[in-house]
């Protein structure tokens, strides 16, 4: 029970609220919705806010911890006395999960409910749920005085309906921006595994690793520590291109994160600190010590094992390092992503690492084995045989031909660019329509260029009544017996005024014309292709020289355009120089594997670019020969073969591995 409201000294509530501050206190709330604030600090100032519009007496947050309601936030529920036995918990846990359930606002009179949920003290209960997506995040319960004046209860139910909106949107817009971030995040993992993958070259991958990592991570420091034995060897450190391995923070680190991979465990430092054995805590503190580090993280990479598909075999270890004590919540499910990618990287690049001196010590043996007198014939056959294959390698000639990617596309085709700054008013035409060359295709207003024609205009106007005025007074200086000083006056601003309007009717020809572009027009017949044109561009605002949509011919003539990898394009341009213009490409549509086409390439571009893929290619393009192949959209990405002429069988199958040996080991 609680103790009667009416012996407890509190200041009594206003007979009338003032929702001129009510207003201002609601607005403080919706700021701090909108703000990047925790949910107990918007909880509190939420529950202090209502407080004092209502005048209460008491109030707190509860919030859903593991299937039950806990206290999260109180204001004077020591000054109330609040005394209650077993049963008055367990109704007032009841009401609780009764608002929870309807998530409406309700005030609960006094005693009210039943046996299973109810108000259990002497005091109105004003309760506020707020709602995060399709259950409450909280529950705000305000302790007011029972109020005999229905119009006072009314206030408090509307203000608690504003306030229980305002939390709401707190909690939808919070979930927002976690959805925000969640994608951020996703789109630069993307673009750290393609990172980590574009090497096998053990110390490059590391260093992508850290590097990208870090950032991804969001930690101070990210260390990748390989498996060398039973040891573990610190090879790359973000923003860290030296490795000092004879330094105690680097020897103390590798014997640590030895240690911890002894167990395969995760390493979690402050959480796990009380949980550790004797000798990883003496070396946790030596490292500490050293480092001087807030907050550390050493992840075991493993993977399974070839030999035993049960157990895991350890790679080495992402140890991650923070200078800041705030815990970072999202932390472990971003390494988890991280290590995954990472292992897989690392254990690629150390199986290759691996493999050069693995084969040469094979060869070398096995040469040896064959040199027995035993052997000495079944050898000389097989050197025989294998003699006979290498100059027939080099000797049969065989079609070379260098695979590339591209699209297909009209030959005839125009981007439409906005002619200038202005908002799209009118787009009479849809995505797929066909028009004819000078059909209007969208209308644009710039208000910007229509306060220039009105100027000009103005201007226009009042220069000619000056010029009009002029020439009258001029006319009756004639008659008149005035000076000739002033009809040589009155001739020169006649002329000075005919010059400027002259200049002001150019200008108003040119903003005439300018109004004029505003109706875009199709420069060609064709199909429009842009797609969702009216999502995206109605009543929309563009700047001058932004991409609007696309007309294509499709009924003409079409051309692929291809994408040639730089290191590639040295053999077309040979096969180019010898073919004299009739070097022929086939290629297929990729949703049509069956169907070959035949097209000539006719142009290769003089320089290299990145292409979205980050790779350096140049562009060529090929006219098709054959008909158009069924079912062609602008766009369809093809696989080309571009003949290079007949090169022997033997470079045309290893002229990879060739070409390896060539960069890598004669320059």
């Amino acid at each position: 029970m609680i103790t009667d409201p009416s012996q407890t000294p509190l200041p009594t509530p206003p007979t009338d609220v003032a929702w001129e501050q009510v207003e201002a206190l609601l607005d403080e709330i919706s700021q701090a919705s909108r703000s990047d604030v925790s949910p107990v600090e918007f909880n509190s100032l939420l529950l202090d806010r209502l407080m004092r519009a209502t005048a209460a007496v008491g109030g707190a947050i509860w919030t859903q911890v593991g299937g039950k309601w806990v206290l999260e936030y109180q204001i004077n529920l020591d000054r109330l006395e609040i005394q209650s036995d077993q049963d008055d918990h367990r109704r007032h846990v009841g009401l609780l999960a009764s608002i929870a359930a309807s998530k409406d606002v309700q005030l609960i009179p006094p005693q009210a409910g039943d046996d299973v949920a109810g108000n259990p003290t002497q005091f109105l209960l004003i309760l506020v749920p707020l709602v995060d997506g399709d259950r409450p995040a909280a529950i705000v319960e305000i302790f007011q005085r029972p109020e005999p004046r229905s119009d006072l209860q009314q206030g408090y139910r509307r203000l608690a309906v504003a306030a229980a909106e305002v939390g709401g949107d707190y909690y939808r817009d919070r979930r927002l921006r976690q959805f925000v971030d969640q994608e951020s995040f996703w789109t630069r993992f993307r673009d750290f595994s393609e990172a980590v993958h574009t090497s096998l070259d053990l110390a490059a991958t590391a260093d992508t690793i850290a590097n990208e990592g870090s950032r991804l991570l969001g930690c101070d420091r990210l260390g990748v520590a390989v498996r060398r034995g039973q040891r573990y060897r610190l090879v790359a450190i973000n923003a860290i291109d030296t490795i000092q391995r004879r330094g105690n923070l680097v020897r103390r680190l590798e014997r640590l994160i030895e240690l911890v991979l002894r167990g395969g465990q995760t390493l979690s430092y402050p959480a796990d600190a009380s949980d550790l054995s004797p000798e990883i805590e003496t070396a946790l503190d030596a490292y500490l010590d050293e480092a001087h580090v807030l907050r550390l993280t050493i992840h075991p990479l493993q993977r399974r094992d070839e030999r035993d598909s049960d157990s895991l075999q350890p790679l080495g270890a992402l140890v991650v390092e923070q200078f800041k004590a705030d815990a970072d919540a999202g932390l472990p499910i971003r390494l988890k992503a991280v290590a995954g990618q990472a292992t897989t990287a690392l254990g690629n690049a150390l199986e290759f690492d691996g493999l050069p001196l693995i084969g040469l010590s094979r060869m070398l043996r096995g040469a040896a084995r064959s040199l027995h007198a035993d052997r000495l014939p079944w050898t000389l056959s097989i050197a025989g045989l294998l003699l006979a294959a290498l100059i027939a390698l080099a000797v049969i000639p065989a079609d070379f031909t260098i695979t590339v990617r591209g699209e297909l596309q009209p030959i005839s085709r125009h981007h439409i660019f906005a002619p200038e700054d202005g908002i799209v008013i009118s787009l009479p035409r849809s995505d797929g329509d066909a028009v004819e060359q000078g059909t209007t295709l969208a209308v644009l207003r710039s208000p910007a260029l229509e306060l220039q024609y009105s100027e000009v205009e103005g201007r226009r106007r009042t220069v000619q009544e000056q010029l009009s005025a002029v020439q009258a007074a001029r006319m009756r200086n004639e008659r008149s017996t005035n000076s000739r000083l002033d009809a040589v006056s009155l001739s020169a601003q006649e002329k000075q005024l005919q010059q400027e309007r002259k200049a002001l009717d150019q200008q108003f020809l040119i903003l005439t014309q300018r109004q004029r572009d505003l109706e875009i027009r199709s420069p060609i017949a064709g199909q429009l292709l842009s797609f969702d044109l009216k999502r995206l561009l109605a009543d929309r605002p563009v700047r001058r020289g932004d991409r609007l949509m696309t007309v294509a011919d499709l009924e003409g003539p079409w051309e692929l355009k291809l994408k040639i990898d730089d290191d590639q394009v040295g053999h077309v341009l040979a096969a180019w120089d010898k073919a004299e213009g009739r070097q022929s490409v086939s290629f297929l549509l990729i949703g049509q594997p069956g169907l070959r086409s035949q097209a000539l390439l006719r142009e290769i571009g003089t320089f290299t670019e990145i292409d979205d893929a980050g790779r350096a290619v140049v562009t060529a393009f090929a006219s098709i020969e054959d008909a158009t192949p069924s079912g062609a959209r602008p766009g369809t990405t093809v696989i080309a073969k571009i003949d290079c002429g007949r090169r022997p069988i033997g470079y045309v199958w290893f002229r990879a591995v060739l070409e390896a040996i060539q960069s890598r080991l004669l320059f």
